[in-house]
């Protein structure tokens, strides 16, 4: 009981942590198109921090995996020199943004 305690705290903290880039949050799954929830609002956040991504002006999260967070994703991907820069958010992206926050 005080484990699974203790790992509910460390989730909130990791999610309600920011650096100077954004929030900085694990990312577990992957996400594409079509798809809603927290980690999709937190890659939206984390897009909308990222110049090379181009993230509308005023376009706040949303939660929902559309075209716009799809388009702003690939344009992201191809700065970073991530293959193929398709808008999918896998295991390549999720490992290299969750680097860039101190997760290994």
């Amino acid at each position: 009981m005080k484990l699974l305690k203790f790992t509910s705290l460390l989730l909130v903290f990791l999610s309600l942590s920011f650096t100077g880039f954004g929030a900085s949050f694990y990312f577990s799954i992957s996400l594409s198109e079509g798809m809603s929830g927290p980690d999709v609002t937190q890659l939206q956040k984390f897009l909308a921090s990222q110049p090379t991504s181009q993230w509308p002006s005023g376009q706040s999260a949303t939660g929902f995996f559309g075209p716009v967070t799809k388009s702003a994703l690939a344009r992201y991907q191809g700065s970073a020199g991530i293959s193929p820069a398709a808008g999918y958010f896998g295991p390549v992206t999720r490992k290299y943004i969750n680097s860039l926050s101190g997760f290994d």
